[in-house]
């Protein structure tokens, strides 16, 4: 059946195409306009017009409403990001100085008892790239709403040429299609927010306690070396000069003065004797030494947030290592002279 048997079969309903022509002598444009209109009424219920229309509307609604939601998990996310970056510049600011300053001094007091490797050129650790808004997803659904949003022009076009018969297959067709489309958004805007919010919790229990772990272990390293393993070696390195004089003088009694004396700088001859702190004590401070060169030079942290992912396992992990500083730490107490 096409559209003229449709609307000859329905001409006796005045709700649907009753027209007056009388009235539209004076402006034939708007009497064409409102005979248009009339005839795409007429078809609405008939093809699925309507149903298609609530879907085109719950379609847009849920757009907006989707779309607001990301933004704002976007923008707390980025808050996040910001604060995790602000650790990370504390952290450089703590390898780039006062890291820095320990491992020259600690490496000029040590390059006496042996070989120590040159600190390896400074890298940063790196910032987080701040997320932006999910344009593509927003992109293609404003497209496909375009595509869909039909004119009453369109629609009765579609009609006329179409049938009415089959314009009302074809509508409700394309109506399950929407559907099932709307279905798939709503569940990709879901998908896309537990992502968003599941970052965001990563960073804040994962990779900030990281963070503040590290930064933690490193102050408690430079601390160490500045307060307790220079001024100890100081003492270690006057001991020596002193043992060798004395060695000296020992084997020449008579000689009234001691010139040029080389101090014997060898910690190793010292091992199993009882001046076994003090090779226990230099051994030690080179273990510190590596540790610290290489926290100076490797940005460890950028590494381990990028070659996995975190767990609390890690922080414990972590934890871990920070026990096994303090360890070294009362090793080196125990040590002191």
């Amino acid at each position: 059946m096409g559209l003229f048997d449709f609307l000859k079969k329905n001409s006796d309903d005045d709700e649907i195409i009753s027209v007056d022509l009388n009235s539209y002598e004076e402006e034939p444009s708007n009497w064409f306009e409102n005979i248009l209109d009339n005839a795409s009424n007429a078809v609405k219920n008939f093809t699925g017009e309507n149903e298609r229309r609530e879907i085109v509307e719950e379609t847009k609604q849920e757009y907006i409403k989707s779309r607001e939601e990301i933004e704002d998990i976007v923008y707390k996310l980025n808050n996040t990001i910001d604060e995790f970056n602000g650790k990370i510049l504390e952290l450089n600011l703590i390898r780039g100085n006062r890291v820095k300053l320990n491992v020259e001094k600690l490496g000029s007091f040590l390059s006496t008892f042996g070989n120590i490797k040159d600190m390896s050129e400074y890298s940063e650790e790196k910032k987080k790239i701040f997320i932006k808004i999910p344009s593509r997803l927003f992109e293609e659904v404003e497209d496909y709403i375009e595509d869909i949003d039909w004119s009453n022009d369109e629609v009765f076009c579609r009609t006329f040429f179409q049938g009415g018969i089959f314009a009302a297959i074809f509508t409700r067709r394309q109506n399950i299609k929407m559907l099932e489309r709307l279905e798939e958004f709503k569940n990709s805007v879901i998908d896309k927010k537990d992502k968003l919010n599941n970052k965001i919790k990563m960073i804040k229990k994962v990779d900030m306690r990281i963070c503040d772990l590290y930064i933690e272990i490193i102050e408690k390293i430079s601390d160490y070396i500045k307060l307790k393993i220079i001024p100890q070696i100081e003492v270690i390195q006057s001991f020596l000069e002193c043992e060798s004089v004395k060695n000296v003088y020992i084997a020449d009694t008579k000689a009234k003065t001691i010139e040029n004396v080389e101090y014997e700088t060898d910690i190793k001859l010292y091992d199993n004797t009882i001046y076994q702190k003090h090779f226990n004590f230099i051994r030690n401070a080179f273990w510190f030494y590596i540790l610290s060169a290489n926290i100076y030079s490797s940005p460890v942290l950028t590494k381990l947030l990028k070659n996995k992912r975190l767990t609390k396992d890690d922080i414990k992990e972590l934890e871990g290592q920070k026990l096994l500083c303090q360890k070294q730490m009362k090793f080196l107490e125990n040590n002191k002279i």
